[in-house]
């Protein structure tokens, strides 16, 4: 047997490391201590709640996205090394936040996004959205994806197209 070959690989899944990749335009917003919180696919009903450890300064050319990684306590094991995990950094308190009925909200289950109808002049634009953690009632905050005073739409979704004609309801 050849003595450098690879017979076992070690993982420390607690705490796991969760890499995240977070958009330029946020960078701003971030600070190491900040809460992160995933969800997995294998365990949709359960978030897994961490904190930000390290913010790499460098921005990715390509993807014009930095990354940030999180330590997530796992004593159960739960989260596995390679997992693919939808997460939300949470906001720190004092920030405007844009929020928007839940019903506008559609969420897409091939590309597991989430989708809003923005009302432009006389036309229906999609908007694919970035969901935050806070909710007010029957308002859902938008992390990104759509600007603060945008109209959306909130029934008739299933009839939308980017483009649609629309008409905005008299006091909207």
């Amino acid at each position: 047997m050849n003595r450098t070959s690879k017979i076992v690989r070690l993982a420390r899944i607690d705490p796991i490391k969760l890499r995240l990749q977070v958009p330029e335009r946020e960078a701003a917003r971030l600070r190491v201590g900040m809460k992160a919180i995933a969800v997995v696919q294998a365990y949709a009903d359960r978030r897994f709640k961490g904190r930000l450890t390290i913010i790499n300064p460098a921005v990715d050319p390509g993807s014009r996205a930095l990354t940030a990684e999180a330590l997530l306590p796992n004593p159960e094991g739960r989260l596995l090394p390679g997992m693919f995990a939808i997460a939300e950094i949470e906001q720190t308190a004092g920030e405007e936040a844009v929020l928007v009925p839940r019903s506008a909200i559609r969420r897409d289950p091939n590309t597991e996004s989430y989708r809003v109808w923005v009302v432009e002049g006389d036309r229906a634009r999609l908007r694919v959205v970035q969901l935050g953690r806070g909710q007010e009632g029957d308002w859902v905050q938008v992390a990104s994806g759509i600007q603060a005073g945008a109209l959306v739409a909130v029934a008739n979704l299933d009839r939308l197209y980017d483009g649609a004609p629309v008409r905005a309801r008299p006091g909207a």
